[in-house]
């Protein structure tokens, strides 16, 4: 009789700390999520000023690996890229931050990969002359996260 009561109040805790755990996820996944979108705006704002004094030359020396700049021209003709070759890259007028910050100044915007697992966000802003500079970066998906953090969690329900 006490292992029968022992198993289910076991049993009961390790289904509301995995509730629990994954409540806690999803928040704070989707807090992360807009606090990149915050941080994607205000380095938009010191890449537009870079660009503005040195112009294309800034994208084209630009090496941080974990952010991706482009500029594109109002009819969507990519102007500069710090990942690819420009005269490459096909039109980017119907991507929706784009088309969104022709319209109103600013747009954002998120696709996922299913091939690599992650969400490539994307922060654009119109500039004074008329092109739109387009910031992104990516996240993790929630599985190779959830991956990431499978021994801590096995730690965690074998001490509780």
């Amino acid at each position: 009789m006490v292992n029968k009561i022992f198993r289910s109040n076991f049993f009961t805790s390790m289904l509301i700390l995995l509730m629990s755990f994954c409540l806690t996820f999803g928040v704070l996944f989707s807090y992360f999520e807009s606090q990149m979108f915050t941080e994607l705006e205000s380095e938009a704002g010191y890449i537009s000023y870079a660009v503005k004094n040195e112009g294309t030359d800034f994208i084209d020396n630009f090496n941080e690996k974990g952010k991706r700049i482009t500029l594109v021209s109002s009819d969507g003709t990519v102007l500069a890229d710090t990942k690819a070759d420009a005269e490459e890259l096909e039109n980017h007028a119907d991507r929706k931050e784009i088309a969104d910050a022709l319209k109103n100044g600013k747009g954002t915007s998120s696709r996922y990969s299913d091939t690599l697992m992650q969400k490539t966000l994307y922060y654009a802003e119109k500039l004074d002359d008329g092109n739109i500079l387009r910031v992104s970066t990516t996240q993790n998906s929630v599985v190779i996260i959830l991956l990431g953090l499978l021994q801590p969690l096995i730690i965690i329900i074998v001490l509780a």
